[in-house]
């Protein structure tokens, strides 16, 4: 599951918060604008109800605010950030591709067609039967979907 792990102080010093699932407000957890260090795969706010300038931060470790581009103290909401991983074998083997913003051909990574499997950690995906978003869609479920576009809800 993916979470975010806030830290008040820079270095993952001070208090530490972990979150798996989307806060409107961190000063539920006496965090809002506090936040100085971050690990994390999730979108930071500015503001309450997410609201105010929007970071999408990677997978990774962020020491310091400016790591991220932000302000030390200035986050008052997070939630995941869209990402899911396609497989072109079932059971999440074979080829893979990561994606966190939308596809609207597989095959230009070659995929078109042959994805067979996925796993979303974040966000909720449509998937569609033809590219560039054609097609019968579906909202992606555990299982195995026949792709060729891609896009976060």
């Amino acid at each position: 599951m993916s979470k975010i792990i806030l830290f008040s102080d820079a270095n993952f010093a001070g208090k530490k918060v972990e979150l798996t699932s989307a806060c409107e407000f961190l000063g539920t957890y006496g965090m809002n604008d506090t936040v100085s260090s971050i690990k994390v795969q999730w979108n930071v706010y500015e503001h309450a109800n997410y609201k105010g300038q929007r970071h999408t931060l990677k997978p990774g470790n962020y020491p310091i605010w400016t790591d991220w581009g932000g302000a030390n103290d200035q986050m008052s909401s997070v939630k995941p950030a869209p990402s899911i991983t396609v497989y072109a074998d079932a059971n999440y083997c074979g080829k893979k591709l990561e994606f966190s913003t939308a596809c609207g051909f597989l095959g230009d990574y070659g995929m078109n067609d042959t994805v067979s499997s996925a796993k979303v950690v974040g966000g909720v995906w449509i998937v569609y039967d033809d590219a560039y978003y054609r097609g019968a869609s579906h909202t992606l479920r555990p299982g195995n979907y026949p792709m060729s576009s891609l896009r976060p809800a």
